[in-house]
């Protein structure tokens, strides 16, 4: 089957993995257009495109991007794609913490009805119930005891079944969720809202909520989202987390450490002529940027020549959105063109000025704060802070892949890459570098390398990432 899926991040991403595992022909867009998705898409089978063929690509199309993004799709996406294809909304409403505030869906509207007013098409609303670690890690074949099972909600008898099929094809029982109109029992916080349930359980669950309380399920939902992030700012309830003053307690660590393991330096780059210092680096798809303080430089990862330079102060971390660089220059972030270094918009940096890493995902700016351990989403409009994680290290660098955030660390002569928990910013693996080699900016290539700056020695190191084992399916 041909399948486009339009967003990249947890769920697309995670889709996109296992529908080309399963052996459909899978075209993937997100909004910062194909060349961001090459080396996702070159790693899973997928075919990056953009949103425009994602959508006339495929005998199933599915959304998943945030309800917010929705209307920013091009207008009359859906105009030419034909009556026969089927249109799966995977989204869900946050009002407070990312959407703000649609009156049609606080006036009570299932949040699928609007996005299909939206788009001028009829949907199907499916896997907006189930957490990525979920989709990704527990399916389960037809039969098996334990299998989680998932609702589907839409109008059409013959697009509903033709994605009850591909739940089941996934590893999750399919579950009827009723008609569209009846798509809120399965929104945020209702009792059939990602709670890993077995079919029965499920169908229970969807006939226990209550419309009246659709509101009251969303905004308890997002204030557990909120304990959960004021838990990460938090030292107390955060696995070794220190803050700027505090001292690392050295004699008894709260849990067991993380696996370490030596980290694989595959290849060195540098140093640059002109360039004595690597203080970030990011990766386009093609070339790898590097902050080198008087400027940006970009160099071929296969020959490591140098092919560009932009003459722009880059005294930290950097990271690329897929069309534009964005570049730490002392209290701030500039949003740069890539060709000609033109600065086309500055945010304030939410360290003023002791900011480290720069990264881009789910369409925000990730920010570390060396001396602090926290790592930030940010708005990349405005700068506002969305949410904290912190850490129990310095944070040098940072760059998410596959759905794993990682992040640099350097202190004395201790440097490594660990992989954190995004939720809890718990230590789930290490990668420890040698004595002399620090890590001074921090980015993937999307699939089996980081790119590591190297501080003074002015190298770039590319280290190989752990393999992962093959994903579940059915």
């Amino acid at each position: 089957m041909n399948i486009g899926i339009i967003g990249a991040g947890n769920i697309g991403g995670t889709l996109a993995r296992h529908l080309v595992e399963l052996g459909h022909r899978v075209s993937i867009a997100n909004s910062r257009g194909p060349q961001s998705l090459v080396a996702l898409a070159a790693e899973i089978g997928a075919t990056p495109v953009s949103v425009l063929d994602a959508a006339s690509s495929g005998e199933i199309v599915v959304l998943a991007i945030p309800t917010k993004a929705v209307a920013d799709l091009p207008r009359g996406l859906f105009a030419n794609v034909p009556g026969r294809v089927v249109v799966v909304d995977t989204g869900n409403y946050h009002p407070e913490l990312r959407d703000g505030r649609i009156e049609a869906i606080e006036g009570g509207l299932p949040d699928s009805q609007w996005v299909a007013q939206q788009i001028g098409r009829p949907v199907i609303k499916a896997f907006n119930n189930i957490y990525a670690s979920s989709l990704r890690e527990k399916g389960l074949p037809r039969g098996t005891a334990g299998r989680i099972a998932l609702s589907i909600a839409g109008d059409s008898a013959q697009a509903k079944a033709a994605v009850l099929r591909l739940v089941d094809e996934l590893g999750f029982d399919p579950v009827d969720g009723g008609d569209l109109a009846d798509s809120w029992r399965q929104q945020t916080g209702s009792p059939a809202y990602c709670r890993d349930l077995g079919a029965a359980a499920l169908r229970g669950a969807l006939a226990q909520a209550d419309r009246s309380r659709v509101a009251e399920y969303r905004a308890e939902q997002e204030a557990r989202i909120r304990k959960q992030m004021a838990a990460q700012t938090s030292p107390r309830h955060v696995p070794g987390s220190q803050t700027m003053n505090s001292k690392p307690d050295k004699t008894s660590p709260p849990n067991p450490p993380a696996p370490a393991r030596a980290a694989e330096i595959v290849r060195e780059y540098g140093p640059f002529a002109g360039a004595d210092r690597i203080h970030g680096v990011s990766h386009d798809g093609r070339r790898v940027w590097a902050a080198t303080g008087a400027k940006l430089i970009a160099f071929d990862p296969a020959s490591g020549q140098v092919t560009h330079s932009l003459d722009h102060a880059a005294d930290a971390g950097t990271a690329f959105d897929g069309t534009h660089l964005y570049q730490i220059v002392a209290g701030r972030i500039d949003k740069l063109d890539p060709a000609s270094g033109a600065v086309v918009a500055s945010i304030p940096a939410p360290g003023h000025g002791a900011d480290s890493g720069l990264a881009w995902a789910d369409g925000a700016l990730w920010v570390g704060q060396y001396r602090e351990r926290k790592i930030h989403k940010i708005d990349p409009e405005t700068g506002a802070i969305l949410r904290t994680i912190e850490s129990n290290r310095f944070v040098t660098g940072v760059t998410w892949v596959d759905g794993e955030l990682w992040h640099g660390t350097w202190e004395g002569e201790q440097s490594d890459v660990r992989r954190i928990d995004p939720q809890t910013g718990e230590v789930i693996e290490q990668l420890e570098m040698p004595p002399g080699a620090g890590v001074s900016g921090l980015e993937s290539d999307g699939r089996d390398q980081f790119f590591c700056g190297g501080g003074a020695s002015g190298k770039v190191r590319a280290v190989r990432r752990p393999k992962r084992g093959p994903a579940k399916t059915s």
